[in-house]
């Protein structure tokens, strides 16, 4: 059960991240939707491990809605906290990239360039090498400059 709990987790990231790619296609915000219900309600159950995951989905989704959503910023963040006290450096990690993304989406770089640098510690103490390359890469000046949207 509890890899189907964790698959459900990047299902859902990762339909939030292409209902933001694809406009208009309602299937991915449904899907998203429906992993958000189902963290939710294991929540209720164990706070400590879903916590984290359960905000961290709801501030995709609402940078899927709306690039600059009201409590967007505040969902990362606590997503981001809720990992690092309950331990889920992995979770850290990802929540801080997304945010980054978020951030630079929203012309506010030097933030970006701080949660990718989090991420990117967080993955080399992780041991996610080709992780740490990625967030490097992310971290190149032409790439912020240029708009690589695929933080």
């Amino acid at each position: 059960r509890l890899f189907f709990l964790i698959g459900t987790f990047y299902e859902g990231l990762i339909s939030f991240s292409m209902a933001r790619r694809t406009p208009g296609t309602d299937d991915w915000m449904e899907r998203g939707n429906a992993a958000i219900t189902t963290l939710s309600q294991w929540s209720s159950f164990c706070m400590h491990n879903f916590e984290n995951k359960v905000l961290l989905l709801k501030a995709e989704r609402n940078f899927a809605i709306d690039g600059d959503a009201g409590n967007t910023d505040s969902l990362y963040r606590d997503s981001i906290n809720s990992a690092r006290q309950h331990k889920f450096a992995n979770e850290e990690a990802i929540a801080c990239e997304l945010a980054a993304s978020f951030y630079l989406h929203n012309n506010d770089t030097e933030t970006a360039i701080s949660l990718l640098t989090k991420a990117r510690n967080l993955y080399q103490t992780w041991g996610a090498v080709a992780l740490v390359e990625i967030a490097e890469s992310k971290m190149d000046p032409w790439s912020m400059l240029f708009g690589n949207n695929n933080i």
